[in-house]
Parts: structure tokens; sequence; C-alpha cells
């Protein structure tokens, strides 16, 4: 009896062991999306390209933009901002905590996401024209021009933790966010969304 309880014990151990493991595993996950925006501060920045484009009644825009010296994309979810070439702007870098000391960054023009009613989204295979890349002290971003459509796209890799490189073709999806009855907008991810979704 007694083996057969020290058996139970190791057993419990190791799931416990095995729990932690996976754990360590989906601190790595992005946070949702959905979550309060709790270190974030407003930075100035000069744009250096814009991304502009209409699909069917569905908007996109997004702006590579120079930080420290490094070009970054920052992400317009709205996709109302008209910003030009050479313009100064305020844009919310966002700082998200994951395990191991792990923080990524995200450069952002507003510090509330819209609500979003309903959406539809579908893949794609999406050859990498150009990586952007920053690790700086603990900070970590990645982002990647792609083609879709004929068009070139920013695409943000929100756990920075990818390592495609030009050439590459990785699965991006393409997600139409209905944000009224009238006004759609694009994103494109790494992650596909299953369901409907709500930001505050």
């Amino acid at each position: 009896m007694k083996k057969i309880a020290l058996l139970g014990c190791l057993l419990t151990l190791l799931a416990l062991c095995l729990d932690v493991g996976v754990m360590a595993q989906l601190a790595r996950i992005p946070f949702s999306r959905s979550e309060p925006d709790s270190n974030s501060q407003k930075i100035d920045v000069k744009v250096i390209k814009v991304f502009s484009l209409s699909d069917d009644h569905a908007n996109f825009r997004a702006y590579i933009v120079d930080w420290k010296g490094q070009e970054v994309v920052a992400t317009d979810v709205s996709a109302r901002t008209k910003y030009k070439e050479g313009d100064i702007i305020t844009v919310f870098l966002r700082r998200r905590q994951f395990a191991d000391n792990y923080q990524t960054i995200e450069f952002n023009l507003t510090n509330a996401y819209p609500h979003i009613v309903s959406g539809d989204t579908e893949g794609f295979d999406a050859k990498i024209r150009k990586v952007f890349w920053v690790h700086q002290d603990h900070d970590n971003f990645r982002a990647y021009i792609v083609e879709w459509e004929k068009q070139e796209v920013p695409v943000v890799d929100d756990a920075a933790n990818t390592r495609y490189q030009i050439g590459e073709i990785p699965t991006v999806y393409v997600n139409r966010r209905e944000m009224s009855k009238d006004e759609q907008v694009l994103e494109f991810t790494f992650h596909q969304w299953h369901e409907p979704y709500h930001r505050p």
C-alpha cells in the first residue's frame, strides 16, 4: 500500500511539473487584445511610409515610422487617419510582459480599440518582402511586409517570436471587421480569430 501511495504522489508531482511547463508555454501566447491597456506612453514619431488600401468596402491603414532610428509599424485599427509621409504623429507605445522577463512592444494610433461588431477571417499564403526587428534592452518587436492581392501590407507579430526570412511564405490571416453597418476594417495577423469578438 505504501508503494502505491508513493507512486500516486510521484504521478501527482509529475503532473504538476507538466502543468507548469504548459503554463510557461501559454505565457508566451499574446494577451487578449481586449485587455485594458495599462502600460503605454505617448511618443512622437515621423512617418516614413503610408499603407492604405480598400477592398470591398473594408479599409486598412498603417504606417512605417521612425522610432529611435529604427523602422517599426504603427497600426491604425480604425483605418480613419490620413497622415502623409514626413508627418510627425503621436502614437501609443505599449509594452506587454511575458514570462522570463520577455517583453514586447507595439505601436498604435489609439490607446483604446474600437468596438467591433463581428467579422470574418480567411488565411492566405503571404510571401515575406521585408522584415522589421527590434531587440533593445527588454523590448522586442517584429513585423513583416507581405504581399496580399498584388499589394504590400505590413503584418505585426504580437508575440515577436516568429523568425521568418525574406522569401518565406507563411500563413497570414486577413480579418474583415464590421465596425458599424457601413464601415469595415481589415486586419492582417498571424492569428486566426475563430469567433466574433468585442473590444472595449
